[in-house]
């Protein structure tokens, strides 16, 4: 994935959002800051926090890699300088060339270099700028130059928050949620995307049927009060066997009636929570 940041000035990024983009990003990072030049080829999240407190008043261009092409070196860390710029890539250069040495990304820069030497106002040309976005589609692309001034390529599939460019959510914790169909503990991402948890969470703090908060969580418990007295004999009977037949109810927003039977067991089949 990686993910590239651009801090201006008045930017700031807290070290839990450093800590949490590291850890998803985790293939080495780099830094191009202001005033101040080029370091890269961290491996170590608080070696990149502590660069970035030492300069957190001045501009800089971030990148932490998740690499896809090339070597996982310091060398194929970004930035990498190109002209008079500094310049860090998010995506993948599914049609550029690449070595087994050489990531996409180094590649680009490398080709990039005697243009943007020989003229720098070429970022600021349209006819150039649409070349660059036809080259990387829906990919990330932003450069620095010494001064702190920065051109950022498809800026809008980023986001701004706190006069910060971020590329994607990496920097983000997942946020924990359910799948009531499979009764699975799932995390769910800034994106919306759900990945299954590789943990099994078999005891919760809410309820495994409607969901709803309950205060206790014990081997004996996983059910909160009302669907514990509805559904409670048959859900702790036999679990794997019957949750799937086990839905919404009148009290959730079920659009059937409840039907039992004669020993007073569910039977209807509700329509599921999606």
């Amino acid at each position: 994935m990686c993910l590239l940041i651009v801090k201006t000035e008045k930017g700031k990024v807290d070290e839990t959002s450093l800590r949490e983009a590291f850890s998803s990003n985790s293939d080495g990072g780099g830094f191009f800051v202001a005033d101040v030049g080029m370091k890269k080829g961290f491996f170590h999240a608080d070696e990149m926090i502590d660069h970035y407190n030492d300069h957190s008043k001045n501009p800089m261009l971030i990148h932490f890699r998740l690499s896809t092409s090339g070597k996982t070196n310091a060398k194929n860390c970004h930035p990498f300088k190109t002209g008079s710029y500094w310049m860090g890539h998010n995506g993948v250069l599914s049609d550029y060339e690449t070595s087994k040495k050489m990531s996409d990304t180094a590649m680009l820069a490398k080709d990039l270099d005697s243009l943007l030497k020989e003229n720098p106002e070429l970022l600021h040309s349209h006819a150039f700028v649409t070349i660059l976005k036809n080259l990387i589609g829906t990919d990330k692309l932003a450069f620095m130059d010494a001064e702190g001034k920065f051109k950022i390529i498809n800026e809008q599939n980023g986001h701004w928050n706190s006069g910060v460019w971020y590329s994607n959510h990496s920097y983000l914790p997942p946020i924990r949620t359910y799948d009531y169909k499979s009764w699975n503990a799932q995390f769910k991402t800034p994106t919306g995307l759900l990945a299954t948890s590789p943990y099994n969470y078999n005891y919760s703090d809410e309820c495994d049927i409607c969901g709803y908060e309950i205060d206790y969580t014990t081997q004996d418990v996983e059910l909160c009060a009302i669907c514990s007295a509805r559904y409670g004999e048959l859900y702790y009977d036999d679990k794997n066997k019957n949750t799937e037949n086990i839905g919404n109810n009148g009290a959730f927003g079920s659009k059937e009636s409840e039907d039992t039977s004669v020993d007073g067991r569910y039977q209807s089949e509700i329509t599921p929570y999606d």
